[in-house]
């Protein structure tokens, strides 16, 4: 008897290396910032590491943000071909991109009972909006042969798309749920009809001889 060979999926999704402005605690959203040297010697870290574990893709798909388009060039050296995918784009935070992040989360506390389907910031994405991109995303990758996909993105729609996964949507009663992600780290799943959730933020790189913390 032949048993049919079930389809699997293999996807990592890793956010970007540290850029200027997450150094200068700046809120980015859409807007660009090359990447740090702090966030150079991440995604070359990263991409030794990887490299000497044996750990390759068959697809990249990148935010076509700075900071992302950085991250992986520099950790795969240009030599991987790479797809830009503007649904990967950071959320966009309307008012709020240039913002300190003190400002940001203070503003964000006063206003902690706001709708999920109201903008952030005036003329940004609703938590539902985000929601809604990010688990399309995903569709969009699953309705792909299988193979092993690196999403190349930001923190705060891979929040978002692991809250999909999960089956966790946007609360509306003005909660809500935070999986952090570092620089440069990573959260390895497989799909074969089923979720399996391998590692979240992932940054094994930044401990081993492949990283330096200072120049």
């Amino acid at each position: 008897m032949n048993v049919p060979q079930t389809e699997v999926h293999r996807i990592t999704f890793l956010r970007h290396a540290q850029s200027i402005a997450n150094q200068g605690r700046i809120v980015q959203g859409q807007q660009n910032s090359p990447l740090s040297e702090l966030g150079i010697r991440q995604a070359r870290a990263l991409g030794k590491y990887w490299a000497a574990e044996g750990i390759t893709f068959d697809h990249i798909l990148c935010s076509p943000l700075q900071r992302a388009r950085m991250t992986v060039e520099v950790a795969f050296a240009g030599n991987m071909d790479i797809e830009f995918v503007e649904q990967w784009k950071e959320r966009r935070y309307g008012k709020a991109e240039g913002m300190d992040y003190a400002t940001f989360r203070q503003t964000l506390n006063e206003n902690s009972n706001r709708s999920p389907y109201s903008p952030v910031f005036e003329t940004g994405e609703s938590d539902w909006d985000l929601y809604l991109r990010a688990s399309s995303a995903v569709q969009k990758i699953l309705r792909r042969p299988s193979a092993r996909y690196l999403i190349v993105t930001h923190g705060g729609i891979l929040n978002a798309a692991l809250h999909s996964i999960l089956g966790l949507s946007p609360s509306t009663r003005g909660g809500h749920s935070i999986m952090r992600t570092s620089n440069t780290g990573s959260a390895h799943l497989r799909y074969d009809h089923t979720w399996m959730v391998l590692s979240l933020n992932d940054t094994r790189h930044l401990g081993s001889k492949f990283f330096s913390p200072r120049k």
